[in-house]
């Protein structure tokens, strides 16, 4: 398979069978693709995000004119265009405000399991 190919490409030509995205709902760039809990694998969910930092302490008119940025650069549909070929379901939505209560929501979410499963950081 070619690197740069998404795997949802693979599926489309019938040369890989994915049987589901591990997310509460089908991705916009795959809705032929059911969930995993679709697919049968109860309560197995995870989605993988990618965003933009800055140090805590940030002046809020920096976020601010990063967050502008970023959403201008994503409007403007070659970088949206990009992802979504690669297979991401990209969300315009995401607020400053918006990501650090997904991020918290994540960190709830996960805390828990890692915990469980008796992992340590070395």
């Amino acid at each position: 398979m070619n690197r740069g190919t998404p795997p949802h490409a693979h599926h489309r030509t019938g040369r890989l069978r994915l049987v589901g995205v591990f997310h509460d709902r089908r991705a916009r760039t795959a809705p032929d693709i059911p969930t995993a809990i679709e697919s049968g694998m109860l309560d197995i969910h995870a989605r993988l995000f990618s965003a933009i930092f800055a140090p805590a302490g940030t002046a809020p008119r920096t976020i601010d004119a990063l967050y502008q940025a970023s959403a201008k650069a994503m409007a403007g549909g070659g970088l949206r265009k990009d992802l979504e070929t690669a297979g991401a379901d990209v969300a315009l939505d995401f607020t400053p405000e918006k990501t650090t209560r997904f991020i918290q929501d994540e960190i709830a979410l996960w805390t828990p399991v890692i915990r469980a499963s008796g992992f340590r950081p070395d």
